[in-house]
């Protein structure tokens, strides 16, 4: 396999930097493949070279391949990790007065749908990054995503073929001619795949007469924390609201180590909560100034990079409080993508990669997205957690607005606020 690794890096490369957007999450796909980004081992089998000299050079280029290709991915992850809170803070500008959550990794996973199909797409150039770069489903995080088209639009099988390699769902054919036949099928299929722990994602007074194309989109997450949140310790808390006013609110408390610190661009305080198997995590981040609040923090992590963000936090010692939540929002992304200059898929696209028909056009009338996480103990340990260690850990009380995001290495799995704690 080591003969594949210069084809590897040469795809990465061209296709970062040379190639149109409409090639380039292709070839960047196909480098990281060739490359044996996730495999670990040695690309090339040094054993096998006859002298020491060869082997130990051969190493050396290993690692220079390995450090080059590193400082190429975490350049992409950072642009497109901004592209996650740019979307935050265009779906929670007019909902602040209320809890939000959208999932950036499922609305790449939208876009890139579409964006397979289409050409000279240069707007989408950004997101198609992040959706190539490594695996994006987990376990733990359920993510669905098909197009609907109507029945009477050509469907070309390279496109389907392709979409359910990468998206696990091709597009499917409904007669939007019976609008309510029509949202039936769409909610069936979510209802279906998420087990029916999302429902009733499309209303039918969506579909208009002129309706040939919708995307539906959904993700839900409620994970099992790494730390041992006991029901004991669980009590009403006061919750402070951006009104001035305080409510009374389930609070879960535990003791531990946990990755802290404090952001002086974003004027917060952020602390990072492991899951299980810690391949996901919760950042929380909470504005220092209460008067500010949730709309001064909403407007400075735009175009911020929430990795780098959790990099600079230190192991501290720290006794967490956090209102147990649930969050469930519906969005037309169209909404918040034009702003973002996201526009041509809702106006006049150029699908010829997908209808295989280049004289005729088939907007996006809607992408709908739907989120749903949950924020418990997950446990039914009844034992009381207490502080056993040394000195006086730090406070870290969710007690006010905040945001959070779900995240592991590479992706942004969801994001949002919480204006109210509320479990029902």
């Amino acid at each position: 396999m080591g003969k594949f690794l210069p084809w590897g890096i040469f795809h990465v490369a061209w296709g970062i930097f040379f190639e149109p957007s409409d090639n380039r999450a292709q070839l960047w796909l196909i480098g990281l493949h060739l490359s044996h980004w996730h495999s670990g081992k040695d690309l090339v089998n040094t054993s096998q070279l006859q002298t020491k000299d060869a082997r130990r050079k051969m190493q050396v280029v290993q690692k220079l391949v390995y450090l080059s290709t590193t400082v190429v991915l975490l350049v992409q992850l950072g642009r497109s990790n901004k592209f996650a809170s740019q979307l935050y803070h265009q779906a929670s500008r007019k909902n602040l007065h209320r809890n939000i959550v959208l999932s950036p990794a499922s609305t790449n996973l939208a876009l890139g749908s579409v964006y397979f199909g289409m050409k000279h797409c240069k707007e989408l150039q950004a997101v198609m990054e992040q959706v190539a770069h490594g695996d994006i489903f987990l376990d733990d995080v359920t993510m669905v995503n098909r197009i609907f088209v109507d029945r009477d639009v050509p469907l070309l099988s390279g496109y389907q073929k392709k979409t359910a390699e990468i998206n696990k769902w091709n597009a499917d054919r409904v007669h939007f001619g019976d609008p309510q036949g029509a949202s039936d099928a769409i909610n069936d299929f979510i209802r279906l795949t998420t087990n029916h722990k999302m429902d009733n994602l499309f209303h039918h007074t969506r579909i208009k007469k002129n309706t040939k194309m919708v995307v539906a989109n959904s993700a839900h997450f409620h994970g099992k924390w790494a730390s041992v949140f006991s029901i004991s310790n669980t009590r009403k808390r006061p919750f402070y609201q951006g009104n001035g006013f305080d409510i009374p609110v389930d609070t879960m408390e535990t003791f531990g180590t946990f990755l802290w610190g404090e952001s002086s661009d974003l004027d917060a305080e952020v602390v990072e909560v492991p899951y299980q198997n810690n391949q996901l995590s919760m950042l929380i981040l909470m504005p220092r100034d209460s008067e500010k609040g949730l709309p001064e923090l909403s407007n400075l992590i735009n175009n911020t990079d929430l990795m780098k963000v959790a990099r600079n936090l230190e192991q501290r010692m720290i006794h967490l409080l956090l209102p147990k939540f649930r969050v469930h929002s519906r969005i037309a992304l169209e909404s918040i993508l034009k702003p973002l200059g996201v526009r041509s898929l809702f106006m006049n696209p150029n699908l010829i990669g997908l209808t295989g028909e280049k004289d005729k056009s088939y907007k996006i009338n809607t992408m709908l997205h739907s989120s749903f996480i949950e924020i418990s103990e997950f446990d039914s340990q009844s034992e009381k957690i207490e502080f056993k260690g040394r000195g006086e850990p730090i406070q870290f009380w969710a007690n006010r607005p905040f945001i959070f995001a779900v995240k592991n290495p590479n992706h942004i799995y969801f994001i949002g606020h919480v204006a109210v704690p509320k479990v029902t």
